[in-house]
C-alpha cells in the first residue's frame, strides 16, 4: 500500500469510530481525507447502525467489488481475519493483531503480483524439459485407478474433464463440467477437483490423478512454495474431498500423453456436456476419442 494509505478496523459503534480515527490523527498528525474513506460493515451490524455512522463521518460505502491497485480489498483481507475470528470464537485462542493483518497484505501483494503469463511459461517449460514418453502409462495392476484430468478455457469460460481407465486402459467412468474461471490455472484446478469428486463417486479406493499442468500438481504434492492465490480455496477443497479415499497420488504428465482428457475436455467446452458416466454408460464420442488417443 502507499505511504499515505490505511486500513483501519474497530468495533461498530459511532463512538469507537471516531476513538479510533481521533487516536489516529494524535499518533500521525495526518487528518483523514473522508472523500477518499470508505467503510465496510460485517453482516451482523444492524442497517440503523451503519447509517449513522455513514452519515456521521461522511464516507461512502465501501462495495464488495470495490478495489486498491485494481485488486478487490475485501477478498484478500477476507481469508485471514476469517481464520483470525474463527481462532478466538471456536478455540479460545488470542490472536495477534499485527500478525493477521501482515497475512493479509501478504495475500493481498500475492494476488497483485498473480502473473499468468508466467504461470503459462512455466508449465510449457515444464512440457518442453519432460523426457517422459509421449504415451500414455496405465496404472499398476489389481485395484489402482488413473484418472487423467484436462481443462479447456477461453475468455472466462472452461470445461473440464476427467476420464478413469484401469490398467488394461478400459474406461471405468468419466465426467464433465463447465463454468466459469478467471484464469487457466483455476480451470486446471476444478479438473484435479471433478477427479477427486469421481473416485469417491465410483468408489475407488487407490487412484493416480493425474494432469499436465505442472503448477496444480507441484501444489497438491506440497512442493510449490509459492502456489497462485487463485486456486487455494479449490486445493483446500481437493484435500477435503480426497479423505474418502484410502490412497491417492497425484502426477504431471506432458500434454501428448494426456490426450484423451484434452479431447473430452475440448468436446464438452465446444458442446456444453456437464454429465458424469459409469463404465457401461461411456458414451459414444468418449469410446471413440479413447479409440484414437491409444
Amino acid at each position: 500500500m502507499f505511504a499515505d494509505d490505511f486500513m483501519l478496523f474497530g468495533n461498530t459503534t459511532i463512538s469507537s469510530v471516531t476513538s479510533i480515527l481521533q487516536k489516529y490523527y494524535s499518533a500521525s498528525g495526518q487528518l483523514v481525507n473522508y472523500n477518499k474513506s470508505s467503510i465496510h460493515f460485517s453482516k451482523g451490524v444492524e442497517d440503523a447502525t451503519q447509517n449513522t455512522i455513514i452519515s456521521t463521518l461522511g464516507v461512502n460505502r465501501m462495495s464488495t467489488t470495490e478495489k486498491y491497485l485494481e485488486v478487490k480489498i475485501l477478498q484478500q483481507g477476507s481469508r485471514a481475519i476469517w481464520k483470525a475470528r474463527n481462532s478466538v470464537i471456536l478455540e479460545n485462542k488470542q490472536i495477534n493483531v499485527q500478525g493477521t493483518l501482515k497475512k493479509a497484505f501478504f495475500w493481498f501483494h500475492l494476488y497483485y503480483n498473480y502473473n499468468d503469463q508466467l504461470e503459462t511459461e512455466i508449465d510449457e517449460q515444464s512440457h518442453a524439459n519432460s523426457v517422459q514418453a509421449v504415451d500414455w502409462s496405465p496404472p499398476p495392476p489389481l485395484q489402482s485407478i488413473k484418472i487423467n484430468v484436462d481443462a479447456a478455457f477461453k475468455d472466462g469460460r472452461y470445461a473440464g474433464a476427467a476420464v478413469a481407465r484401469n490398467h488394461c486402459g478400459d474406461i471405468c467412468g468419466a465426467v464433465t463440467k463447465t463454468g466459469l474461471a478467471n484464469a487457466s490455472v483455476m480451470a486446471e484446478a476444478m479438473g484435479f477437483y471433478m477427479a477427486t469428486e469421481l473416485a469417491q463417486w465410483l468408489g475407488f479406493s487407490f487412484v493416480i490423478i493425474e494432469g499436465d499442468c505442472q503448477t496444480v500438481v507441484n501444489t497438491l504434492k506440497g512442493i510449490s512454495r509459492s502456489p497462485p492465490w487463485r486456486i487455494w480455496k479449490i486445493i483446500d477443497d481437493i484435500k477435503a474431498a480426497t479423505r474418502g479415499v484410502a490412497d491417492v497420488h497425484y502426477s504431471f504428465t506432458p500434454k501428448q500423453a494426456n490426450s484423451l482428457a484434452h479431447e473430452v475436455a475440448a468436446y464438452a467446452f465446444t458442446h456444453n456436456v456437464q454429465a458424469r458416466w459409469t463404465a457401461t454408460e461411456i458414451p459414444l464420442c468418449i469410446s471413440q476419442l479413447a479409440n484414437l488417443s491409444s
